[in-house]
């Protein structure tokens, strides 16, 4: 692929399986793609791959760089209430968030609708019921881009009411304040006050912060910020670790893994620490589950060095975090000599235990499936 950066993990077709949606993006280095563009393809769990939609996204009014076409983080949804999951994915390059919709069959391309045209910079995205009426909205987290725009006049947090029907309007409404974050990554969605209501996360890998808003439905935010260390870390996850009914954050932190837990304060607990190096690592992606059916649950997470180029050489990994009474045991699954973005725990082959769908970036640009052999 020219560049790929994230993926879905859905079952698309009904069958029961997990099947992976990905996306060829175009940054201007690959000659045999003249005209810039992104290839959709779902990867089906029973079948081929297939490409499900070419795109420029020429409706697009805003000023961008003509060499992007980025299609990247996405998530799985019924944005239309037909039945089928569909993808719906930041558009990194066109200030947009965009839906491909599932026809339903295979072998027929997947229509493009626009959710938003007015979320520049947007990077990461989750889905959650909001304003509590009984639909999934989306959230939508945005950074300072200045490639792609210079003057964004919005930034920060936002989410996008889902009408409930299809053809009509996704309302955006700001999350905040949060118009101050610089690079938002990490963004995650649960209830982290046990209130009953759904609370917004997002972390800042330009200062390290992360930003914790207390929801009431979609009214009013409450912020407050805690500080990690979350310098250059990525994507995170979020579960109810000690079953206490708020949600823990597992955040990517420099140089490490983090568990930042609310008891009515909010606590950081540093994980693993990894060693600085002259080049740094960079915790990629956290995902949590039980990867070894001990009935306790384990921490996976992705490894990243950053470079000057597209082709210069890097370094990645994936990682399982196992717990070892009050510490952890660490172990290497995977070791590369590209980029690993974007991971995710699922049962792809429907034996009862957990495999990791994972997504490296330059130079390989590839999706794999790591099938999990601990039994």
């Amino acid at each position: 692929m020219n560049y790929s950066y994230g993926f879905a993990a859905a079952d698309f077709d009904c069958d029961g399986k997990i099947d992976v949606s990905f996306f060829d993006s175009y940054t201007g280095r690959s000659p045999d793609r003249p005209t810039p563009s992104s290839v959709g393809y779902v990867s089906w769990n029973s079948g081929p791959l297939e490409a499900i939609a070419t795109d420029e996204l020429t409706e697009v009014t805003h000023q961008y760089n003509e060499g992007l076409v980025l299609i990247e983080r996405q998530i799985g949804l019924d944005v239309n209430a037909d039945g089928f999951t569909d993808i719906v994915a930041v558009a990194n390059s066109h200030h947009s968030v965009v839906a491909y919709l599932n026809p339903g069959y295979r072998a027929t391309p997947w229509q493009r609708i626009y959710l938003s045209e007015d979320t520049p910079g947007a990077v990461n995205l989750t889905s959650g019921d909001i304003d509590k009426d009984g639909l999934k909205d989306v959230i939508v987290a945005m950074r300072d881009q200045p490639s792609t725009d210079p003057n964004p006049d919005i930034r920060g947090v936002v989410w996008l009411k889902n009408p409930g029907k299809a053809g009509e309007t996704w309302a955006q409404q700001a999350i905040g304040p949060t118009d101050d974050l610089i690079d938002t990554r990490n963004l995650q969605i649960a209830d982290f006050n046990a209130d009953g209501n759904l609370d917004v996360a997002v972390s800042d890998s330009s200062n390290g912060n992360v930003a914790i808003l207390s929801g009431d439905g979609g009214k009013q935010w409450t912020r407050e910020d805690i500080n990690p260390l979350a310098l250059h870390a990525h994507f995170g996850a979020t579960a109810d670790f000690d079953n206490d009914k708020r949600a823990e954050i597992f955040q990517p932190t420099y140089q490490g893994v983090t568990l930042l837990r609310n008891t009515g304060t909010w606590s950081a607990i540093r994980l693993a620490t990894f060693a600085s190096e002259p080049t740094q690592f960079i915790v990629s992606q956290v995902d949590v589950g039980d990867l070894d059916l001990d009935g306790k649950a384990d921490i996976v997470f992705s490894l990243s060095s950053p470079g000057n180029s597209f082709t210069n050489a890097r370094r990645g990994g994936v990682y399982w975090m196992r717990p070892d009474g009050t510490s952890w045991k660490i172990f290497e699954i995977q070791r590369t000599t590209s980029a690993v973005q974007s991971i995710e725990l699922v049962d792809y082959d429907k034996d009862g235990d957990l495999d990791i769908i994972t997504n490296l970036e330059y130079p390989a640009n590839s999706m794999y499936v790591l099938m999990n052999g601990i039994k």
